[in-house]
């Protein structure tokens, strides 16, 4: 029998079609029925009371996000389904954002932005990645993507943190991240990517702002969650730090937020990994996860 699968696009539909599927085209945030599968493929819902849907599907039998991040379902998705992430395929495109953010903060492209607005052609000197100290703040998969992607670029050093103190096989240390504020004052830029969860909630806070030296960059496309917001912003105020920001808190970013007008900042909405190469990343591994259903193998990523 051909296995109900339900993903958000026509090219993953068309590519999916076989003897042993069954696609068909259904976003999470449609409006209308929920359809009867047993594999979704889905990204994050736009708005957040269509979270509860996964829920609502009674076969269902594996939930493949479209994501690195898996914060938004717990608590919504049924019991005995697992759910699988997107880790091993979109790293490399949430951390190529990453570096051009980088770039962007180091050479102050919001400042040529805002000139360019008002018409005014104003040369600068700005800062290169080379020879500066990088902080990477989380080293899983997507932290170590832009370990590899920022080696072209010769940074000075490179610290890396996460949530536990270790040493790698090469004797390099893997800093915990109790040690973030001391180490923020060595530091020229810091990039977040840890993932959002009551241990690394707001693990960015007034300290290691107040740490960092005057001019640093923030560059976040973890979870917005991981940065305390309104301590950000004062820093922002006083045009002390830069931010570039992929995620924020909350998201959707509000209307009303200092964000949108604050001195320093880019904000883009949580499109690190929204590329068009992604779908067809993302088609092998949902091929291997509908093989893995039909034999009975070890399903992938799974949280």
């Amino acid at each position: 029998m051909k296995m109900r699968i339900a993903v958000p696009s026509s090219f993953l539909a068309d590519h999916l079609a076989d003897s042993d599927t069954a696609p068909v085209i259904w976003n999470i945030d449609d409006s209308g029925p929920v359809p009867d599968i047993e594999m979704l493929v889905t990204g994050k819902p736009d708005h957040d009371l269509n979270r509860a849907r996964v829920s609502e599907i009674p076969s269902l039998r594996l939930i493949q996000l479209m994501s690195l991040g898996y914060d938004w379902i717990e608590g919504f998705r049924p019991d005995g389904v697992p759910v699988a992430t997107a880790r091993g395929v979109l790293e490399p495109f949430a951390a190529e954002h990453a570096i051009g953010l980088l770039i962007a903060g180091f050479r102050r492209l919001d400042i040529d932005q805002e000139n360019r607005r008002r018409r005014l052609w104003i040369p600068r000197t700005t800062t290169s990645i080379r020879n500066t100290t990088v902080i990477l703040l989380g080293y899983g998969g997507l932290g170590k993507t832009i370990e590899h992607m920022l080696s072209p670029f010769h940074p000075g050093h490179i610290i890396r943190v996460a949530r536990t103190a270790r040493r790698l096989q090469d004797g390099t240390a893997v800093h915990s991240v109790r040690e973030l504020p001391s180490l923020a004052a060595r530091a020229d830029a810091l990039i977040c990517t840890l993932p959002g969860t009551p241990s690394t909630s707001k693990v960015v806070n007034d300290a290691v702002f107040n740490a960092l030296h005057d001019g640093a960059v923030i560059v976040n496309v973890g979870r917005g969650t991981t940065l305390d917001t309104l301590a950000l912003q004062t820093h922002l105020e006083s045009q002390r730090l830069v931010a570039m920001l992929d995620v924020v808190d909350p998201e959707p970013l509000g209307t009303d937020s200092p964000l949108w007008t604050l001195p320093n900042v880019v904000v883009t909405p949580h499109v690190g990994g929204e590329v068009t190469q992604a779908e067809h990343e993302l088609l092998g591994l949902i091929q291997q996860q509908v093989s893995a259903l039909h034999t009975g193998a070890d399903l992938q990523n799974l949280v």
